[in-house]
């Protein structure tokens, strides 16, 4: 996720999914499962989305929403991959 543009913040987030925060601008961090991002101009953030709801191939929402109340939502396919753990 990264936002470098316009000066809304922007609350990015997954239906029925938590994210787990693990790296904030380039720095690693030991971060909390949530359930949304708010991410402001030129912060990056990365996550690992928890994919434990649902069955391979359902969709699902990637939602994001700005301060300002502008929304966007786009419908993505859930995956299925088992990583081992850092």
């Amino acid at each position: 996720m990264d936002k470098a543009d316009l000066s809304e913040n922007y609350v990015v987030s997954i239906d029925n999914h938590m994210m787990e925060v693990v790296e904030a601008d380039d720095t690693p961090v030991q971060g909390p499962s949530v359930t949304h991002v708010q991410v402001a101009p030129a912060q990056r953030y990365s996550v690992i989305v928890n994919t434990n709801h649902g069955k391979a191939g359902q969709g699902f929402w990637l939602r994001t929403g700005t301060d300002t109340g502008e929304s966007t939502w786009v419908k993505m396919s859930l995956l299925t991959s088992r990583m081992p753990r850092r």
